[in-house]
């Protein structure tokens, strides 16, 4: 029997073909919102979120295939259970029936990727979903598909960036550290330069203290062992130079002894010129505004090493003249021909030609030491006398 409608009525096939057009049209809009997606998991929420839309069908969960195995996405969507997790891992990629508590269908729509699966839409209904409501799904499973390969394809391109711009950081950080290691190699090697041609040119300690002077613009004060001045180079030069209480100079040398680097003291950073464990003396730069960098402090302790060198071969020398003073006095008093007498003479600065007298000095009660012989060699001097004085047999004698 035919059925007349009026012109509000509606068909059931009509009504039902709109509303089938009406969720695709949906499905549409979806992909391209989801295409637009950030990332993945926000790909994956949005489609779950869809699926209530489109029938009676539930999100269960939601899952991506990534290098480690299979993980749940969004973690925490509030129907997907372990067990559940379980069931989709052993269906190994492909789609297929999972079970639900108190649902009559649950499915497993596996998502591609051209022919790799990237993931799972996990759903279920309370009865078997009608051929038109499945390809709703089925067509919702696709755009997800597409959409979550868009999205993987900008987080590589995003991490395929971040990578060139940690390489380019990286090449930019390694060339400012070799810039800084030539330079600081090319700042070595002027101080080695310049103190090693102070030290070959026989400047002595003056040459020293001037070479580290040139080298870090501070000026430079070099002590003996008990705060002596010994050499100055640069602007500033106490006058007089101040001398330092024996007790105090000696603990700031006990404690700088402790340590491996220049220490500051005061306005002063100092190193110690140490040979074989003993000081022979300190260089200082005078640096009341606390200036002084690793650069000048390198150039301080290479300059103690030097001036260590230095102050060793000098006072080698001095033990060698004196030995040789006293061994030719020996050889005086016993003696020895003239040739080698004049010859050894003239190398320690003496003129052996002419009368000479010699003169033995005694401390009545108390044998001639070191300091004895000194007060003897300093008198003689100070009566411009020019001997050749020596110990023996508790006396400090004179040629």
């Amino acid at each position: 029997m035919a059925t007349t409608l009026g012109t509000t009525g509606r068909s059931p096939r009509n009504s039902w073909d709109r509303e089938h057009l009406a969720n695709l049209y949906s499905l549409v809009v979806l992909s391209m919102i989801m295409n637009d997606a950030p990332d993945e998991s926000d790909v994956l929420t949005r489609a779950l979120t869809a699926v209530g839309t489109l029938g009676p069908c539930r999100a269960e969960a939601a899952y991506l295939t990534l290098g480690n195995g299979l993980t749940r996405t969004p973690a925490d969507w509030p129907h997907a259970t372990p067990d559940l997790d379980a069931q989709v891992r052993r269906l190994g990629g492909q789609g297929g029936p999972v079970t639900v508590p108190d649902r009559e269908w649950g499915w497993s729509l596996a998502l591609h990727s051209t022919a790799d699966a990237i993931g799972h839409l996990v759903l279920s209904a309370p009865s078997q979903p009608t051929d038109d409501e499945y390809f709703l799904l089925r067509v919702l499973a696709q755009q997800t598909a597409a959409a979550l390969t868009q999205a993987m394809a900008r987080r590589t391109e995003r991490d395929r960036e971040q990578q060139l711009r940690q390489l380019s950081e990286d090449r930019a950080a390694t060339n400012a550290r070799l810039t800084t290691s030539v330079s600081e190699l090319e700042h070595q090697r002027s101080v080695h330069e310049m103190l090693s041609d102070a030290s070959a040119n026989d400047d002595g300690v003056q040459g020293i203290a001037e070479a580290l002077h040139r080298l870090t613009g501070y000026p430079v004060a070099i002590e003996d062992r008990f705060g002596n001045l010994w050499a100055w180079a640069g602007p500033g030069r106490p006058d007089p130079y101040p001398k330092p209480q024996a007790g105090p100079h000696e603990e700031l040398v006990q404690d700088a002894a402790r340590r491996q680097r220049p220490v500051r003291v005061a306005e002063q950073v100092i190193a110690l010129a140490r040979h074989r464990g003993e000081v022979l003396g300190t260089v200082a730069l005078i640096d009341p505004e606390a200036g002084a960098g690793e650069e000048e402090r390198f150039a301080l302790d290479y300059a103690s090493t030097a001036l260590a060198l230095e102050l060793a071969h000098l006072r080698n020398l001095a033990e060698v003249e004196l030995r040789l003073r006293r061994e030719l006095v020996d050889d005086l008093i016993t003696g020895t021909d003239d040739a080698s007498a004049y010859a050894r003479a003239a190398a320690v600065g003496h003129d052996l030609h002419g009368p000479h007298y010699l003169a033995a000095v005694q401390w009545a009660g108390r044998p001639a030491d070191d300091t004895f012989v000194q007060a003897v060699g300093r008198s003689a001097a100070g009566l411009r006398m020019r001997s050749l004085l020596a110990r023996r047999s508790g006396m400090a004698v004179l040629v």
